[in-house]
C-alpha cells in the first residue's frame, strides 16, 4: 500500500487575502505556500497518495497529467523536507 500523506495536526494554517499560510507553534516558522502547494496541502488528510491527489488536481484543472504529478511529488517531498508532514500507511 502506498503512503499517503497528512499535514502535521498541530500545524495551524490560514488563508489570507490570496495566501496560504502554514504556522508551526513549536518553532514559530511560518510557511507561505503558492497556490499549487495549498492545493495539495489541502488534499494531504492521509486518505489520498501522491497519486489520488494528482487526480483530485485532474479532476478540476485542465493540465498535463505529467506535469501535475511532478508538482504533486516534488511539493510533498519539500513538504516532508520541511517536516510539515506525517505519512499513513
Amino acid at each position: 500500500m502506498s503512503r499517503r500523506p497528512k499535514l502535521r495536526p498541530e500545524l495551524l494554517t490560514r488563508e489570507v487575502a490570496d495566501e496560504f499560510l502554514v504556522y508551526e507553534p513549536e518553532s514559530g516558522e511560518v510557511y507561505l505556500m503558492n497556490p499549487t502547494a495549498a492545493s495539495i496541502i489541502e488534499l494531504c488528510d492521509g486518505s489520498r497518495d501522491a497519486a489520488a491527489i494528482a487526480a483530485e488536481i485532474l479532476a478540476v484543472v485542465a493540465a498535463d497529467p505529467a506535469t501535475v504529478k511532478a508538482d504533486v511529488e516534488r511539493t510533498l517531498a519539500e513538504l516532508d523536507e520541511k517536516k510539515l508532514l506525517q505519512w499513513c500507511e
